[in-house]
């Protein structure tokens, strides 16, 4: 300030200059800064808006794939229980013959 009051004016108006020079570039940089920032934000939406799409296809599709896979196992043990009783009624009826050894083996016990 004191070399403000002695000097004339050129050099304070010179120092203003040179501020508002700086002032300028600095907000340059944050205005690039910010252009950065708001694509990175628009990207990390997007990923968000994806995340969210595929969280929404995961709920839909899990009840849907567990529900399948039980069905299809139910009917496996299905099939193995109706072969199991088709066998025990032919054995029933005697329509299956057993072999010498295994009948044998029986009538021992």
């Amino acid at each position: 300030m004191n070399e403000y009051n002695l000097s004339d004016h050129k050099a304070m108006v010179q120092d203003v200059f040179l501020e508002v020079a700086e002032i300028s570039a600095a907000t340059k940089q944050m205005k690039s800064s910010l252009i950065s920032i708001q694509g990175d934000i628009e990207v990390l939406s997007r990923s968000i808006q994806e995340f969210q799409k595929t969280m929404k296809d995961i709920q839909r599709d899990i009840p849907i794939a567990v529900s399948e896979s039980a069905m299809v196992s139910f009917d496996e043990q299905l099939n193995k229980m109706q072969a199991l009783q088709e066998l025990l009624d032919k054995l029933n009826q005697g329509d299956v013959i057993l072999s010498n050894k295994k009948r044998n083996s029986w009538f021992r016990r």
